[in-house]
């Protein structure tokens, strides 16, 4: 039975929350600002989750213009309560406040998140009001973070509020393209404005809405300077709020367009009247607020004054300028005392002046009140009493209201001006009479005075007079002292400057024999290099000139045989000019004086014309040459220059090379650096490099275990270079291993191998000879076996092999035989593979 009671009264308790909090919605209505208020005097004696629920979510959507974080905490309280209580429609409201939150706050990252959760919420209940509310808000989301998506959430947002026939949804779609439209800076934006303004309205809250959306047209063509339009939609906007009853909103509007006349439009009359209505509507709420909107108006007023004060000064208009000037000081001590402890300013709904609250019967008073003034200013108070009457019973608006309470400030003020006027009248009065008081009591102590003064002067000459003469001593002892002092000065001058001067000979000396010192290492070391290279020369004309030379003298002698080798004649000399030439280029050759002629050249022909020059001396001394360069590589270079590369590395093989030696050729194309390159190889087995001297074999004069031979490996590196190309010296055990590349490697198609065997410019005369024609004996087949042989173990392009063995075959006058070799001869010259096969397998 005491349960019952008590559900009774649980129910009847929750049933005048209900009804307070409905009272509480009629009455937020009116103003958002009241009703934020309301509704957190509320929050706490509901105990009902639906109702708390709703309130918090109310309490969110109007203080997030104002205030991102606690609309954040009132939308997650809200959040939870609805999730305990599985309301999706709830659920979905608050992820909608939330997401809305964090766009105030302007965290893009978070707000699209709960905006995307609250349409799905919505989607799902196929609440279209919701769902249009959800995708402004990703609209307004995304057309400060991600403009792109923008017009496809509007286009849906638009979309399914007019499906759900939703004016606000409506309204907030076509505020949203006008932001668009703003963030592009595409003037449509106006007409997207007008439509939001021109959609029907359903509720107050639209009202409050739409006078946002006129405010916003209004900064827009402030921002354009268009003033008379900007004013035009700030009092649209102005008309709309007194609708609302949004005071705070109203105070703000009236500041705008105060200011609007102040700064852009040189107006401070009108902007007088505009900043006065709004600080008497911002009276009205100052108690429930921080006082800022009352200390904007203010500050309004104060400014106004301050400009008018020098319009008039600038006029020559005295009168108005000093009662300006007073008003400014008046409302700027007020202004100050709002901005000094603004949150405990509390100001009353009606003005009451502090002197007419004095007692009427003070006779300590000196400067009592007229009774005409104090008569109009009563009748002053009534009205004012009148003016909050008619707001309570709502027979006029706000904005009527304050302007009426604007005028009767103003008629207070001019009282107030009036009264000091007269007091300062009185002031002054009392003034003249005190200053002619003083004047009679000055002239009489300016006669005491004047006898003090020539008594006074008296001792005051008989001071100078002794003070003079003291100055004068001091002076005289102090030009004797400075006189004594300049001497003193000028003879230590003089020593300074005889100090300074030999000090500037022995500088001189010194640096004459640094200069001469300088001169004397640069001789020394360019001596040093001239005895270096003389001792190379010396070298080169010792140990490599002079051999060939001798050769040359050997085989010219008068006494000698008559079998004269003029081959070896020609290569001593050869080898000769190339040696001097080495050391002449590499002496006096720049590499940017080289010049190349450069074409597409066998690197195997060349080898052998290099070969070929110096055969005999490599037969004399009885070294092989094994030249396995293959005659399908080549590359474009110098034919003159490579040939001398070839030369140089032949010359230092015979220098350093034993009798019965051997040197090896080698080509083959590689990739360097994403470069194709012939990579050309030459080794011999005679005196090695120690590894520690192979960096000095490329020097002008290479010591002497670096297998010097006059200047050749200087020039071969650099030529090397001047093609693009790079050599070094590889370690080896015996002998020497050398590498240098050459670039733009080529196929096989594209050389001339017309002359490739030979070294000669006539190219060999084209025989004719049918193979398959070709029959021989029983004896000729026995002569030809032995060859038959060695040709079955060498390939088509083997030409050095192929031609050592062509040169051992003797035809002995044999026409088949010569037939034959001519034959096999042509085809290893145009590597002709299957004349070959034929030809070798008879």
């Amino acid at each position: 039975m005491r349960s019952g009671w008590i559900c009774f009264l649980c129910f009847w308790a929750n049933l005048g929350v209900l009804l307070c909090s409905t009272t509480t919605n009629s009455f937020a209505q009116q103003n958002r600002s009241y009703r934020i208020v309301a509704n957190q005097n509320a929050l706490p004696t509901i105990t009902a989750d639906t109702m708390k629920v709703k309130v918090l979510n109310q309490l969110s959507e109007d203080i997030q213009y104002t205030n991102g974080v606690k609309a954040l905490n009132y939308a997650r309280e809200a959040l939870v309560l609805a999730q305990k209580m599985k309301d999706t429609l709830a659920i979905a409201c608050s992820q909608k406040n939330m997401g809305n939150a964090y766009y105030r706050l302007k965290n893009f990252n978070r707000a699209p998140v709960f905006l995307q959760q609250a349409l799905s919420n919505y989607t799902k209940l196929n609440n279209k009001a919701g769902e249009a509310d959800a995708l402004n808000g990703l609209a307004s989301v995304a057309i400060e973070d991600t403009p792109d998506k923008a017009p496809d959430y509007l286009k849906k947002a638009l979309q399914t509020a007019q499906d759900a026939n939703y004016s606000r949804g409506i309204m907030t779609a076509h505020q949203n393209e006008g932001d668009y439209y703003v963030s592009q800076g595409d003037d449509k934006a106006l007409q997207q404005y007008q439509k939001a303004v021109d959609t029907p309205l359903d509720s107050t809250g639209g009202l409050q809405q739409k006078a946002d959306i006129y405010r916003t047209m209004g900064d827009y063509q402030k921002k354009k300077q268009k003033y008379d339009e900007a004013l035009e939609y700030y009092e649209q906007e102005l008309k709309t709020r007194d609708k609302a009853g949004d005071k705070v909103a109203l105070t703000e509007t009236l500041q705008n367009i105060g200011g609007v006349y102040q700064q852009n439009k040189k107006d401070d009359e009108k902007a007088l009247e505009y900043f006065f209505q709004a600080f008497v509507v911002a009276k009205d709420y100052n108690d429930q607020f921080d006082g800022q909107r009352m200390a904007g108006a203010l500050e309004g007023i104060v400014d106004s004054y301050g400009t008018l004060a020098e319009t008039k000064q600038d006029q020559g208009k005295l009168k108005e300028a000093r009662e300006y000037r007073k008003l400014y000081k008046a409302y700027k001590a007020r202004l100050e005392a709002v901005r000094n402890n603004p949150k405990n300013t509390k100001i009353k709904t009606v003005y009451v002046p502090k002197y007419i609250t004095k007692s009427a019967g003070n006779n300590n008073n000196n400067n009592p009140m007229p009774e005409s003034q104090r008569v109009r200013l009563l009748e002053i108070e009534k009205r004012r009493l009148l003016v909050d009457n008619l707001v309570k019973s709502k027979r006029i608006g706000i904005l009527e209201a304050a302007k009426k309470r604007a005028e009767l400030i103003n008629q207070e003020d001019s009282i107030r001006l009036l009264r000091k006027d007269k007091i300062i009248s009185l002031l002054k009065k009392d003034t003249t009479d005190k200053a002619e008081t003083i004047t009679t009591l000055s002239q009489e102590k300016e006669e005491i005075e004047a006898e003090k003064n020539r008594r006074l002067w008296w001792l005051i000459g008989l001071a100078i007079v002794a003070l003079l003469l003291v100055l004068f001593l001091l002076l005289r002892k102090r030009q004797i002292k400075k006189k004594a002092a300049k001497e003193i000065e000028l003879h230590k001058n003089k020593s300074v400057n005889q100090i300074n001067s030999q000090r500037r000979e022995i500088n001189e000396q010194k640096s004459a024999l640094l200069r001469q010192t300088e001169e004397l290492n640069t001789a020394k070391i360019q001596l040093e290099e001239v005895s270096k290279e003389k001792e190379g020369l010396n070298k080169i004309l010792k140990e490599d000139i002079a051999p060939p030379t001798r050769t040359v003298v050997d085989l010219l002698k008068p006494n000698a045989s008559e079998n004269l080798n003029r081959a070896m004649v020609y290569q001593s000399g050869v080898q000769i000019m190339n040696l001097l030439d080495n050391v002449d280029q590499v002496q006096v050759v720049d590499d940017a004086t080289i010049i190349l002629h450069k074409e597409n050249h066998s690197i195997y022909k060349v080898s052998r014309s290099a070969l070929d020059k110096v055969s005999d001396l490599v037969t004399a001394k009885g070294i092989e040459v094994d030249n396995q360069i293959k005659p399908f590589f080549y590359a474009a270079f110098d034919y003159e220059i490579v040939e001398r590369i070839f030369l140089n590395f032949f010359a230092n093989a015979l220098k350093y090379t034993p009798e019965g030696g051997k040197v090896s050729l080698n080509a083959q194309p590689v990739t360097r650096e994403d470069k194709d390159v012939l990579e050309v190889t030459f080794r011999d087995n005679g005196v090695a490099v120690p590894e520690d001297k192979l960096h000095r074999v490329f020097d002008n004069f290479p010591p002497e275990v670096a297998r010097p031979a006059g200047s050749s490996w200087a020039f071969n590196k650099k030529m090397i270079e001047a093609h693009g190309g790079k050599v070094e010296v590889l370690p080896a055990d015996e002998g020497l291993h050398v590498t240098f590349t050459l670039l733009d490697a080529k196929s096989l198609e594209d050389v001339d191998y017309s002359d490739l065997l030979g070294v000669k410019d006539s190219s060999p005369e084209i025989v004719e000879v049918d193979i398959d024609s070709l029959e021989f004996t029983k004896e000729e087949k026995e002569i030809m076996q032995p060859f038959m042989e060695e040709f079955a173990q060498l390939e088509y392009y083997e030409t050095s092999a192929l031609k050592a063995v062509l040169n051992r075959i003797d035809p002995q006058g044999n026409s088949n035989l010569t037939k034959w070799k001519k034959a096999l001869e042509q085809a290893i010259l145009y590597l002709d593979e299957e004349s070959y096969t034929k030809l070798t397998q008879l």
